[in-house]
């Protein structure tokens, strides 16, 4: 309420034309115009979009409804410098600016604020595993995190803020169906009250969905699976309390999904693709408990605890037929894969800010987080026999990654028109298990510096100039997954070691935005960075390491977004240039995954208050893959381009309580394929420039999909 009505209180100014000062708004309400928004991704407070400092995109809850998204990666792929994929595991991934990682850890996900990835891979879960429409906006960070958050954000960071019992003041039921039977249903509600004149707010949502296809297809050696079926289903459930100053939150996952490289040419390998016989299952329990404490004017504390459960245990098959040389069946070899991936996460912090001027704003915090392997290995059941053969995939049941940190960061308002911000993150990983090395390279101290400068000399023209540095550690998957050579000296699965320093980024970003007039928005961004330590599979020998000589990434965006009467188009347009330095095994080429060109943009038509439609489209050049494969069975990869239509119907019905919204994926059912990771490539076999035969998986794009949603508040 104290902040509607200070918008109310400088609204008159501000529309009769008078002078603003945007840096001196108070409780960080500064808003440039009335219909700016507040985010925290940046630096654990409130700010506006234009205050923060970083590179920051916002995606609310009208957009996700406006143009159809249906999951986190729908609403992350329209915007631009970010390539949408999908791994050959079946996740969907997110790559920010040219860095790729097959594990999608290079981007760290929070879900208000809190990590939000599995314990062994560090993925960040960009599609169905999050119910998007309990969600009250996404805040994306493009460029380094890890001076605030640590290791992960590295390329960008994605804060999911759902709903609060204030911003519901009441329930939302909604329903949708559409193309291979997929169905989605969810519920969510939430209210304000007071108890001894504490205010209490609580929000709690719930949804199941389920579909049996409309995904990509992957034809494994040109081998085809089944029609392009992807099945997966899912249950979320969650709750947010507040409390006075005392918040808690809570969200279960259970969710399901095929392992999508299966080959599937009969129906012995058909049934190996059974959702319901073999598939990766995901069990996460995400616990936050924080107290947000003000002992003295303008130092606000908060203590916090967290802790995760995740659990992914699955099954997967692969066939071996022999056939007779008329055709004929003539043997047949099943190898069943069980897999048990469980680790508990836990972490705690105290995290201050600090406001003892209003030209001065301090944040500063140490905290501690922890990895626990509670189950980490595969077995495989051979040609149908009952006995159990472990594999050497595992890790010691118990082992941990520990790591201890503090930051501490600076805004200094100079003048109306110039706020610098300085500060930085250390953090040291602790030896933590009787087999550590403590002089090894994963516990070495890491510092993240940042600064940036902001200029604003009028409410509709601002400049960012930042630095930043980020780092990702190795996660479970590359330190404690260890196994021995064979006799040909090639680890029979991906080995882990220590022995890997962080990787690291240092990025200089710049941004300028103008509104030359109240129809028009013009953004122009430019960024340049330099990976070191990056951690790769080399095969031979098939174990990780630092790779050498380093990649640069310079990337440029132009966006403009204009209004003219019941439209407004917004285009959008990113290039990429990523080129690895002159030693190490990538010598002197340049990155085959990311695309180097992309164009984006929405035509938005409003019709009425109530009835709008939303035409999304998107378009990728060729990624330029043959000088990787000098056999040239790797081509370049296809330049494509997708339309989405979206047509949304609000407030209709007797007491206008209905949403209604139409959606089409791939408009014009365009033919495409995704990336191809470094990973497929060597995964064969040989070093990348021994000209060795190898064909890595083709994936193919999603095909056109139909769905319509309707949404009732109740």
């Amino acid at each position: 309420m104290r902040s509607v009505l200070l918008v109310l209180l400088l609204a008159p100014p501000a529309l009769a034309g008078g002078g603003r000062n945007p840096f001196k708004e108070p409780d960080e309400s500064e808003f440039f115009k009335l219909d700016d928004k507040l985010v925290t991704v940046a630096s654990r407070y409130a700010q506006s979009e234009r205050k923060a400092p970083n590179i920051v995109a916002l995606i609310d809850a009208d957009t996700i409804r406006d143009r159809g998204y249906r999951t986190l990666g729908d609403a992350l792929r329209d915007l631009p410098g970010i390539y949408s994929w999908m791994s050959r595991e079946g996740r969907e991934l997110s790559s920010f600016r040219g860095v790729m990682s097959t594990d999608n850890n290079k981007v760290l996900l929070l879900v208000d604020g809190v990590p939000w990835y599995d314990g062994v891979y560090t993925h960040a879960w960009v599609d169905d595993y999050l119910p998007i429409h309990h969600v009250k906006q996404i805040e994306v960070i493009k460029g380094p995190g890890s001076a605030v958050y640590g290791t992960n954000a590295f390329a960008g960071v994605i804060n999911v803020v759902t709903f609060s019992g204030e911003d519901l003041k009441g329930g939302r039921a909604r329903v949708m169906g559409g193309s291979r039977t997929r169905l989605d249903a969810s519920v969510t509600a939430g209210d304000t009250d007071e108890i001894a004149g504490i205010p209490i707010s609580v929000s709690a949502y719930a949804r199941y969905f389920t579909q049996d296809g409309e995904a990509p297809d992957f034809t494994p050696r040109e081998r085809p699976n089944l029609g392009g079926e992807n099945p997966r289903r899912g249950l979320a459930v969650g709750t947010n309390v507040a409390l006075g100053g005392l918040k808690a939150q809570l969200h279960h996952v259970d969710y399901r999904h095929k392992y999508l490289t299966s080959e599937e040419e009969d129906l012995f390998s058909i049934i190996g693709g059974d959702i319901d016989m073999f598939g990766l299952n995901y069990h996460a329990t995400i616990v936050d408990v924080r107290y947000e404490a003000e002992p003295l004017r303008g130092l606000r504390v908060t203590p916090r605890i967290w802790s995760q459960r995740h659990d992914n245990p699955g099954m997967y098959a692969y066939w071996g037929i022999g056939r007779t040389d008329s055709g004929s069946l003539d043997t047949l070899d099943m190898t069943v894969v069980d897999t048990q991936k469980d680790t508990r996460q836990w972490g705690t912090s105290l995290d201050s800010e600090i406001r003892l001027h209003p030209d001065h704003v301090s944040a500063a915090g140490i905290g501690f987080d922890s990895i626990t392997v509670l189950d980490l290995r595969d077995s495989e059941y051979r040609n149908f026999t009952r006995t159990r053969e472990d594999t050497a995939f595992r890790a010691p049941t118990g082992a941990r990654l520990r790591n201890l940190y503090a930051y501490g960061a600076h805004t200094w308002t100079i003048s109306s028109a110039v706020e610098v911000t300085a500060g930085g993150r250390l953090d040291r990983r602790v030896p933590s298990n009787p087999t550590d090395e403590t002089d090894a390279d994963a516990f070495r101290l890491f510092a993240s510096p940042r600064a940036g400068v902001l200029l604003a000399p009028t409410p509709t023209f601002n400049v960012k100039l930042l630095y930043g540095r980020a780092f990702r550690h190795a996660s479970v998957r590359e330190t404690l997954v260890r196994n021995e050579p064979g006799p040909d000296g090639i680890y029979p699965f991906s080995n882990g070691t220590l022995n890997l320093r962080p990787e690291q980024v240092d990025t200089i970003d710049a941004e300028m935005s103008i509104e030359p007039n109240e129809q028009l928005t013009v953004r122009v961004a430019g960024s340049y960075s330099h990976i070191d330590h990056e951690i790769d599979k080399i095969n031979p020998p098939n174990q990780y390491v630092n790779i050498e000589g380093g990649l640069d990434i310079a990337t440029a965006e132009l966006e403009a977004i204009g209004t003219a009467g019941p439209a407004t188009l917004r285009l959008a347009y990113a290039f990429t240039y990523a080129r690895y330095g002159s030693v190490g095994p990538y010598a002197d080429r340049v990155q085959f995954e990311f695309p180097p060109h992309m164009v984006k943009g929405n035509l938005t038509l409003r019709a009425t208050d109530r009835l709008s439609s939303t035409l999304t489209g998107e378009g990728y050049s060729t990624r330029p893959r043959a000088v990787w494969t000098p056999d040239a069975q790797l081509p370049d990869g296809r330049p494509f381009g997708l339309l989405h239509l979206a047509i949304r119907m609000k407030d209709i019905g007797p007491k206008r309580v209905f949403d209604i919204v139409g959606s089409v994926r791939n408009l014009t059912d365009t033919s495409f394929d995704t990336a191809i990771s470094r990973d497929e490539i060597n995964r064969v076999g040989g070093d990348p420039a021994d000209p060795v035969p190898r064909y890595p998986l083709q994936l193919g794009g999603f095909p056109r999909s139909f769905h319509v949603a309707l949404e009732a508040r109740l």
